[in-house]
């Protein structure tokens, strides 16, 4: 005999609630307030990836940018790794100024013959009575010296700071897969070549290969003073002679944003020393 007692109570609760049939606007409002909460959620990512490419934060959707305006550009060769050619021509025992050497290493510099080409013309040129300790893409290689002292540590803090390495050097296949292989983390940062490119720089081709993947450099670093010239003249302006990975590493901090105090700062010295 309860039940309809309880029944009826239950419908005066809903009668005074203004939130049921009573106040139908509220409803209406209530679900369209739910509605713009779902529709956010749903739209925030794409939303946020928008403003990001709108501002050059990324360069797709969903994929974060290596940011162009961060990247600095490092040649190879007494910048990041120590390189010899009085060491290849000992190793080889072919004269660096021999004509026929001078176009072959252009021609592997280039990319216009394979890596097997070059070593059988290589082994050609290899005066009679020298013998090639390892072989000739041994004695090659005995250009590739060891690491600039904290240049490793360097590119790696630069890594962790938000900024991007690439290396922009005048280099062979085989010479940069030694360079992989004896400078750590070296295979982790992309870079334009000159055996992909078909030119050396200052060529325009090169800078052209360059920006066209990574836009013009924050900073580029190399150890030829005619090469910074060249770089300053076509539009690289910040552009700097190597000394060693201590000076360096302040002259980034010293163009860099990304290098908000002198904290951080000490942080590089300590990790490039």
């Amino acid at each position: 005999m309860r039940e309809p007692i309880i029944a009826s109570h239950s419908k005066k609760k809903r009668r005074d609630n203004p939130f049921f049939h009573g106040n139908r606007s509220c409803q209406s409002h209530l679900r369209f307030e739910y509605l713009c909460v779902f529709v956010f959620l749903i739209c925030h990512k794409w939303l946020v990836a928008y403003i990001m490419v709108s501002v050059g934060k990324v360069d797709k959707m969903g994929d974060v940018e290596t940011n162009m305006d961060a990247c600095v550009a490092f040649d190879i060769g007494n910048v990041c790794i120590a390189i010899s050619v009085e060491r290849c021509q000992e190793a080889t025992g072919i004269p660096a100024d021999l004509p026929e050497w001078v176009q072959l290493c252009q021609e592997i510099e280039w990319g216009r013959i394979s890596t097997e080409e070059f070593l059988v013309k290589a082994e050609k040129l290899v005066p009679p009575g020298h013998r090639l300790a390892g072989g000739m893409l041994d004695a090659f290689n005995a250009k590739i010296l060891q690491p600039i002292p904290g240049m490793e540590a360097l590119l790696k803090t630069l890594t962790r700071a938000g900024m991007q390495p690439v290396f922009f050097s005048d280099i062979s296949q085989m010479h940069l897969d030694c360079f992989r292989r004896r400078f750590s983390g070296a295979s982790e940062y992309q870079g334009i070549f000159s055996f992909e490119v078909g030119d050396w720089k200052p060529s325009q081709a090169m800078f052209a290969a360059f920006e066209a993947k990574h836009g013009v450099p924050l900073l580029y670093v190399d150890d030829r003073q005619e090469l910074i010239d060249a770089a300053i003249s076509h539009g690289w302006k910040n552009s700097v002679c190597f000394k060693d990975a201590s000076t360096l590493q302040q002259q980034i901090f010293d163009i860099s944003g990304n290098f908000a105090n002198h904290n951080t700062a000490g942080r590089i010295k300590n990790k490039t020393r």
